[in-house]
């Protein structure tokens, strides 16, 4: 069909409107740069941190031994899995902490 596209079985008519023609001749905004670590001051109980990391939709979260040892949270779960990181270093966790 001509003029329409066809995604997951609904069809849907593409039609060239003056809006459309429009919007899309207008400037798109600058990209902003990509932070690649977010973070932000944070205080949990007694303990401030000045650069807490912020969770940008990864499936777990890693904590460094010093972090986790000053807020007592207790024992950790024995785990036998590895984690491969963002540079492709791969490290054995002391254990897991669920939530």
């Amino acid at each position: 069909m001509k003029g329409s596209v066809e995604v997951g079985g609904i069809i849907s008519a593409l039609t060239r409107n003056e809006d459309f023609t429009a919007g899309a001749q207008q400037a798109l905004p600058k990209k902003c740069q990509d932070p690649k670590i977010f973070s932000i001051p944070c205080t949990i109980g007694d303990c401030t941190f000045a650069d807490a990391m912020l969770d940008l939709g990864a499936l777990i979260n890693v904590m460094p031994t010093s972090i986790y040892k000053s807020l007592n949270f207790g024992d950790l779960e024995p785990t036998r899995m590895t984690i491969q990181l963002a540079n492709r270093s791969v490290v054995q966790p002391l254990g897991v902490l669920e939530d």
